[in-house]
């Protein structure tokens, strides 16, 4: 899945909130074509609240995150609104996927059941979002005379079974025209 972030949230928080909320839907993290995660105007409704779009062919979603600053915390916060928008269309997603139509009132149903999931293990769900995955080590990557190297290796030892090969067709070959020789001198000879 490719994740293109503009939005406050670090990537692999997002990456992590994705992959709980297909786990949580029923639908494939792989399926996921694309991800869109970000900032709207805060003076506008979708800035407000934010919003969310999904591309079913194409398997692509688009969360506009609303604000942390511009909305209570008590009443309305911003992370419940994320989750709440990327399960939504990512039910979307899964609806066409499963049934090759969208039902809004399934859509809507899913969306509020994993917003309780949610609500229910926000804490530890949370802190797991927010670790970091480990970094791997990347493999140093050989010297380009290390690369030609090995492919001239290769090369040398494919054109040397030729070789033999060839030796021993022109061994062959040079029999039989000894024996024609062979035969036509004695055939001369008499």
């Amino acid at each position: 899945m490719e994740l293109k972030n503009t939005s406050y949230i670090p990537n692999h928080t997002l990456r992590a909130m994705i992959r709980w909320c297909c786990k949580q839907v029923g639908y494939p993290y792989n399926r996921i074509s694309e991800a869109r995660f970000r900032h709207r105007n805060p003076s506008s409704p979708a800035g407000k609240w934010g919003s969310g779009r999904a591309w079913l062919r194409s398997r692509r979603i688009l969360v506009n995150v609303p604000r942390e600053d511009n909305l209570d915390g008590s009443v309305f916060s911003a992370t419940n609104a994320t989750v709440e928008i990327t399960a939504h269309e990512i039910a979307h997603l899964y609806v066409y996927w499963k049934y090759g139509s969208v039902s809004e009132a399934e859509v809507r149903e899913q969306g509020k059941l994993i917003v309780d999931d949610f609500a229910v293990n926000k804490d530890a769900l949370l802190a797991a979002w927010a670790k970091e995955p480990a970094k791997r080590e990347s493999k140093p990557k050989p010297a380009a005379a290390e690369k030609r190297e090995g492919s001239n290796r290769a090369l040398l030892k494919k054109w040397e079974s030729k070789l033999k090969a060839a030796q021993n067709k022109v061994k062959k070959y040079r029999a039989k025209v000894r024996y024609y020789d062979r035969k036509r001198a004695a055939k001369e000879a008499e």
